[in-house]
């Protein structure tokens, strides 16, 4: 790492990364900036909850907000907001947890802030993802989203997940310049290019 190369042994970790920084080049204007774990904890709640209901501890779904789907593992589109039949399944869409997402909250001409985290129980083991959209001019949140990945994802797949869905999702809102906040310095400094990922 000293010399800007990081060595990655797991396909699944390249894949993400290799995803994350095509979904990047989509946006007008994209830039990632690190911040405090006490400035995340929205998105590691988030990423915590994933976890939790899928776990068996709670099956309580605050919102049935509209969330963008996209294929699961086995390919096929889900739309989890609302629905508890997924509960040991691995999902592709992230749940919805804001109940008042307003479509015409979006502005082309405005910069949006994504902060996504994730989490692993045993790493591997257990894992879940969390994501939410801000307004970077008055810090409201607009969307907020959770995603569990299922039982044997690393912290850092976890965390690569919650960034993937979290611009999947933000691309399909519309927005089209980001500030991507997290802190994990290894992940933002791969997506900024500090960091190389090698094979």
């Amino acid at each position: 790492q000293m010399e800007g190369k990081l060595r990655v042994k797991k396909p699944s970790l390249k894949e993400l990364y290799h995803t994350a920084t095509s979904l990047s080049k989509e946006f007008d204007s994209f830039r990632v900036r690190y911040v405090e774990a006490s400035l995340n904890k929205r998105a590691l709640e988030l990423a915590k909850t994933a976890m939790t209901i899928h776990d068996g501890i709670s099956s309580e779904r605050t919102s049935t907000a509209e969330t963008p789907t996209s294929p699961d593992e086995e390919g096929e589109t889900t739309n989890n907001a609302g629905d508890n039949s997924h509960h040991n399944t691995p999902s592709a869409s992230p749940t919805p947890d804001a109940a008042s997402y307003d479509p015409n909250s979006i502005s082309p001409e405005k910069t949006y802030v994504l902060r996504f985290d994730g989490g692993s129980r045993g790493n591997p083991g257990l894992a879940g993802a969390g994501m939410v959209l801000y307004d970077a001019e008055d810090g409201s949140e607009l969307w907020s989203g959770y995603q569990y990945l299922g039982t044997r994802k690393t912290n850092n797949e976890a965390e690569y997940s919650g960034l993937v869905t979290g611009l999947q999702c933000a691309l399909s809102l519309g927005v089209e310049r980001i500030v991507v906040q997290g802190d994990s310095q290894l992940i933002l400094r791969q997506i900024d290019g500090v960091y190389k990922v090698k094979s």
